[in-house]
């Protein structure tokens, strides 16, 4: 969802996209697992910009087909190529951590889009609904901006955590179980966020 999420930020600053564009839900768009609009009725109408919104907050899978469906597959994966992201594809929901971590730091150095509407995105993958990974790890009242995701097996987390240094930490597991990620994850997550905020005192 995060190349995604770019790509639309930068078709609106090309002029290609009116972020206050409306789309028309329909039954055929739904998508089960996250998100919450599977449960609105068709026939409403969202921006483009809230769908984006709604793929950061809660990783909406309706939101991101219609905006893979508006945006296009190969300027996406074109896109996701520029970025140097080389074992990411869209078509086989593949990536790595190296390669999330390349897209979260091109991000925060301002490489990408400009820096409104990074701070934007950033704004919407913080306070998420998806808080019981990366998050609980780190202290609260430290902001954290991140992405999660599930499929069969795999759990990850990535994002920046806006520490006095902040720092990119991505975990993903394979051939897991959720009961283990949910243990896991937090563990590793609280084990970086020591050893960053005391290996540089």
């Amino acid at each position: 969802k995060l190349p995604v999420m770019l790509l639309f930020y930068q078709e609106v600053e090309k002029g290609n996209l009116d972020p206050q564009g409306e789309y028309l839900l329909k039954e055929k768009d739904k998508v089960l697992g996250a998100g919450i609009l599977p449960g609105k009725a068709a026939g409403t109408t969202y921006t483009y910009h809230y769908l984006v919104e709604l793929m950061g907050q809660y990783s909406d899978n309706t939101a991101f087909k219609i905006m893979r469906q508006v945006l296009g597959d190969e300027q996406i994966q074109e896109m996701i190529d520029k970025l140097g992201m080389e074992k990411t594809s869209l078509q086989e929901f593949t990536t790595t951590p190296e390669d999330i971590g390349l897209f979260f730091q091109k991000l925060y150095q301002g490489e990408i889009i400009n820096d409104e509407d990074r701070d934007e995105l950033l704004q919407f993958l913080t306070k998420t609904a998806y808080e019981d990974w990366l998050p609980k790890g780190i202290p609260q009242g430290v902001k954290i901006a991140h992405k999660i995701g599930k499929d069969l097996g795999t759990f990850s987390d990535g994002g920046i955590i806006f520490a006095d240094n902040p720092y990119i930490i991505v975990l993903m597991s394979k051939d897991a179980r959720e009961l283990e990620a949910n243990e896991a994850l937090p563990k590793i997550s609280q084990i970086i966020w020591d050893y960053e905020n005391t290996s540089s005192l």
